[in-house]
């Protein structure tokens, strides 16, 4: 994988929202998943080896869209106070 799609995914809300969801809801399963290829593993091993997702790093994925949704806020806020509805 090139270096810039990985800085590209740190950096993009879709890719932390999913992170957030699978790590919320399948990061402790202990249920068996059959993959083909390889030997019957559990859930949460298979996300940590397909896809690095973990459940300890939850609180960055919510971190990351709190910071997220505040920059949307505050770029909204300092924008609208340039903004003049009237024209004369």
């Amino acid at each position: 994988m090139p270096i810039w799609v990985k800085w590209y995914s740190w950096g993009c809300p879709p890719a932390w929202t999913l992170y957030g969801v699978f790590a919320s809801q399948f990061g402790d399963d202990e249920r068996l998943v059959r993959v083909p290829g390889k030997p019957t593993i559990p859930v949460k091993v298979y996300l940590k080896e397909t896809y690095g997702y973990e459940l300890r790093y939850l609180k960055y994925a919510a971190l990351f869209q709190i910071g997220f949704v505040s920059l949307f806020i505050f770029v909204f806020t300092y924008a609208i106070m340039f903004k003049n509805f009237q024209r004369r």
